[in-house]
């Protein structure tokens, strides 16, 4: 018997979210730390530029990683929500970049593109030809 997935629900995926802002923000706050003790120890000059990219290269390898290794965020995890391909399979890291920078790119309205998608998808999900789906119960394990 095949299961038909269950398309994530638009409160679900704004609390997940919220979880992986704060690991995120941890995440940043550990490589701006990083970032000022070697550049200081170094007596090296520390363009803001070089920074913005370093913190926008830990958001992608982190969502990256979870997306492409899973298909689950720390967030996804806990309010059981997985990314996916239509087929129902893992994405891979060019999908993965198109998705993030999508998903970076036009934030508020992706979330109001999930109000009027029939599947919930968001905009970034649109474009990168990917989905969020509950994960039940049997499939956790």
């Amino acid at each position: 018997m095949s299961k038909v997935p269950v398309p994530a629900s638009l409160r679900r995926r704004l609390a997940a979210t919220l979880y992986d802002g704060l690991l995120l923000l941890a995440l940043w706050m550990s490589t701006t730390l990083l970032t000022v003790v070697v550049t200081d120890a170094a007596g090296l000059p520390r363009p803001p530029d070089l920074l913005r990219a370093l913190l926008i290269l830990v958001a992608f390898a982190f969502f990256g990683w979870s997306w492409t290794h899973g298909g689950q965020t720390l967030g996804g995890r806990a309010w059981k929500l997985r990314v996916e391909t239509p087929a129902g399979t893992l994405i891979n890291w060019p999908t993965a970049m198109l998705r993030f920078t999508a998903g970076i790119t036009w934030i508020p309205l992706g979330v109001v593109w999930s109000f009027s998608s029939a599947d919930r998808r968001a905009l970034h999900d649109v474009i990168a030809g990917t989905r969020v789906v509950r994960v039940m119960e049997d499939e956790a394990a």
